[in-house]
């Protein structure tokens, strides 16, 4: 087979299904006589046979000729000073963007200015990684001047260029490539590692915002593990607590991300955890200073610093007792906990197995898990026994323990009896 003969086997075996609007934003281009593709992570999902989540399209068109074409259409304009214009259709927003070079990246995040050129070879060079400077057209196939498909086939995730020149542009690239190694399982190719170990003090130009946002991407991808390896001197930047394990501690850390699978709330648990040597008072109020200091939500924060100053408490494996502690915890905030315990720990699996039958066991008995669930309200208390204020809710409370460690049945008279011996005791 000649060049032209392989590419021509190539497109046939690619099979790639492009969306019909997609196909024809393309289409509408190219009859305006300019060039168009899809490009970036779509085509890469493509070539690893996913489903892309958006579209993004690039053009020799200039912006303001990217408006004529789609004059007839709504348009958005508000990355218009990058190039970029967003055609809607069907309430769906495509953004068309223009070939272009970037300028210098002064604060080493954003590029000063853009330049718009009409050769797709140069809008490709200023991309991150080979897998991500790729372009597909149905009618000019898939291009791809830096090898990105060979970096796909053989796994693994390189700069465009030079390392050290991308990641001094824009510093949070080197969190992304974490991200694609966590995400796909690619090992780093040397020298783009080599170039975040020794830039890795420059995240700290990144918005905290958009170093979250990596981050947890990363924590959710299947090969945690390899990224956190891989750059262990990035982790320690975002999370200055890690520096404090030795190497041994490090490897048992990344194993026991590894183990709790696609979960980041219980891996960030277990990295501040791990590398905290104070007490569970201390390691929470520790643990939610870092998840406030990367803007994670109060959700998050909450969550994260339950699990380490719970770290130690001591789960019980019956279901009285189960029953009980969910009356403070509730079950989904409970079954975190003991996925984290298990991983933290490394106990045996026959305890754990009888924890969570011990929790199963009580739900499947639909117990009363809060003053809601009592076979009384507060009204009736309050005109039984003569009660008002915050009295009706401390009885209330005494009632439901009660109910839970199997003293009272949880029926309307029975705690009537119960609330009136409380009064007396009280008195």
């Amino acid at each position: 087979m000649d060049r032209t003969e392989v590419e021509a086997h190539d497109r046939a075996e690619e099979g790639f299904e492009i969306p019909g609007d997609v196909r024809y934003l393309i289409r509408a281009l190219e009859n305006a006589g300019f060039e168009a593709y899809t490009v970036g992570g779509c085509v890469r999902d493509l070539l690893l046979g996913l489903k892309p989540h958006d579209w993004d399209i690039c053009t020799s068109a200039a912006p303001d000729e990217i408006q004529r074409v789609f004059s007839s259409r709504r348009m958005n304009l508000a990355g218009l000073k990058h190039g970029t214009v967003s055609v809607i259709i069907s309430s769906v927003m495509y953004e068309i963007t223009t070939y272009r070079t970037d300028g210098t990246y002064s604060d080493h995040r954003h590029p000063d200015g853009v330049r718009f050129v009409r050769e797709l070879r140069e809008d490709l060079a200023r991309r991150d990684f080979t897998i991500n400077a790729m372009a597909y057209s149905p009618s000019g196939g898939l291009q791809d001047p830096f090898d990105g498909r060979s970096d796909l086939r053989c796994g693994r995730i390189r700069c465009v260029g030079r390392a050290d020149e991308r990641f001094g542009e824009d510093a949070l690239r080197m969190l992304r490539a974490l991200r694609f190694s966590s995400r796909f399982g690619f090992p780093l190719e040397e020298e783009t590692a080599e170039a975040i170990r020794r830039r890795a003090k420059e995240i700290h130009m990144v918005a905290a915002e958009r170093i979250h946002a990596e981050l947890f991407r990363m924590l959710e991808g299947k090969n945690c593990r390899y990224a956190m390896a891989a750059c262990r001197e990035l982790m320690e930047q975002i999370l200055p607590s890690l520096s404090g394990l030795s190497r041994d501690e490090y490897d048992d850390l990344t194993d026991k991300c590894d183990a709790a699978g696609c979960q980041p709330l219980i891996r960030m648990a277990l990295m501040l955890s791990l590398s905290c040597r104070g007490g569970d008072g201390e390691a929470a109020l520790v643990a939610g200073n870092a998840m406030e200091s990367l803007r994670s939500s109060r959700a998050e924060t909450e969550t994260v610093a339950f699990l380490v100053g719970n770290r130690s408490l001591i789960l019980p494996e019956d279901r009285k007792a189960m029953h009980r502690l969910l009356l403070d915890i509730p079950e989904d905030r409970l079954r975190c906990l003991m996925r984290f315990q298990a991983l933290l720990r490394s106990e045996d699996p026959i305890v754990w197995n009888r924890r969570y039958q011990a929790l199963d066991l009580c739900l499947a008995e639909h117990p009363p898990l809060s003053i809601r669930d009592l076979d009384i309200r507060g009204t009736e208390v309050a005109g039984a026994l003569n009660i008002q204020g915050a009295r009706i809710g401390k009885i209330l409370r005494r009632m439901l323990e009660m109910v839970a460690s199997e003293e009272v049945p949880n029926r309307k008279e029975e705690l009537l009896k119960a609330g009136e011996r409380m009064i007396h005791e009280e008195d």
